[in-house]
């Protein structure tokens, strides 16, 4: 006689699903669940309190509704998340709702009343005349705009350039006047693509011209080697470069990185890893504006379909995140293929099973729930050498 063996669903990812509107069919299909087996899911999130009678999906019958009366307990039976209030039959270690870990939540809330306790006055002390207070906030006013005034605030604005100007805006994209905020996180340089399964686009790169056009700006090329050599602009990190690559073994690209049409007092030539010129891996030094020192950028160039040579990006740079006392990896990758990292989402792998998932994927502005602590991406460095979050 066969052994029925049942498949263990997971709370928070079935209600994922149905609060993002699948429908009961659409659910049954994804978790193999018969019409009785799906019901019984409704009764059970029902009668936990995390599924309510009207959220129930589209497709479902009115047997599959749960009755409040006899499915429902008091609601001062129930025990309560102490982060989302959601509902609950009984006391759990981990809220199925909004993932907190109550024990590190109550602990974390019990050091945030302790650190402000001090900071609690009496009644008694509290009598400051309305009078004092407003003449000190007027003096205040008074003050700021006559420091605005002032002829000259450059040494000021300096020390206050901005990571981000507001939230979807990108680190070194910001006005000089606005504050930094959130925490720097350091970034680490690896030569190897699709970190955490990231996939990426293929960005334009070169023509491969046999002779220089006038328009381009040439000035000064390197000394002759008797080797075939291509000329082109390659756009990357912002910048429009001049490049010339080189038949030659190993071959070689020639960067202009100064943009002064000079390709003799650059750094390089940038040796391929292997024999052939096209397809091959070039790891080029790219200069970036808020950066002292170029940025290593590890690229695959290859010959396309769609014409000429393209390139996605064979790097990338990670770091980690310290929440509650746990380490977090974090990612940034040049998805989009420009060699500007700010406008690629950072990843924080909050559940560490090595992969990105989309709920792990931030843009500046953008928060994830990580151990009952909300953390905020302010910011990611065009270089990728840094991040910078809010928590």
């Amino acid at each position: 006689m066969s052994k029925t063996t049942s498949k263990k669903i997971g709370a928070r990812e079935i209600l994922s699903d149905i609060r993002s509107g699948m429908d009961a069919s659409g659910l049954k299909s994804k978790y193999g669940l018969s019409d009785k087996g799906l019901k019984s899911v409704y009764q059970k999130l029902t009668a936990a309190g995390l599924l309510a009678d009207e959220d129930l999906p589209r497709g479902s019958t009115h047997e599959t509704r749960v009755s409040e009366s006899s499915q429902k307990l008091p609601s001062s039976d129930l025990w309560r998340c102490p982060a989302c209030d959601a509902p609950q039959r009984n006391a759990v270690t981990e809220c199925p709702r909004c993932g907190v870990v109550v024990e590190k939540f109550q602990a974390r809330k019990e050091r945030e009343t302790q650190a402000s306790s001090p900071l609690q006055h009496d009644n008694a002390k509290v009598g400051t005349s309305w009078i004092t207070i407003a003449c000190g906030i007027l003096f205040l006013a008074l003050g700021g705009v006559i420091w605005m005034l002032l002829p000259s605030r450059e040494h000021d604005v300096k020390t206050t350039k901005v990571a981000i100007e507001k939230p979807g805006k990108s680190e070194g994209t910001g006005r000089r006047s606005v504050l930094l905020v959130g925490t720097p996180v350091e970034l680490h340089y690896s030569p190897e693509g699709f970190p955490l399964a990231l996939s990426t686009s293929q960005g334009s790169a070169l023509h491969l011209f046999d002779t220089p056009s006038p328009s381009q700006g040439f000035k000064k090329m390197p000394p002759e080697s008797g080797a075939t050599r291509y000329y082109d602009e390659f756009s990357i990190a912002g910048k429009k470069f001049l490049v010339i690559t080189e038949v030659s073994n190993p071959p070689n690209l020639y960067l202009d990185a100064n943009l002064n049409g000079d390709l003799t007092d650059d750094m390089g030539p940038f040796a391929g890893e292997n024999p052939q010129l096209i397809p091959n891996f070039y790891t080029l030094q790219l200069p970036y504006d808020r950066e002292k020192d170029p940025t290593p950028y590890r690229l695959w160039m290859f010959r396309s379909g769609m014409g000429g040579v393209r390139f996605y990006a064979g790097c990338h740079w990670h770091g980690v995140v310290t929440i509650n006392d746990t380490d977090y990896k974090v990612v940034v990758f040049d998805g989009n293929a420009d060699g500007d990292y700010s406008n690629d989402p950072a990843v924080i792998d909050a559940n560490d099973d090595g992969k990105a998932e989309e709920e792990e994927k931030l843009r500046p502005g953008e928060s994830i729930l990580i151990d009952g602590t909300r953390v905020t991406l302010v910011s990611i460095a065009p270089s990728g050498r840094r991040v910078r979050l809010q928590y």
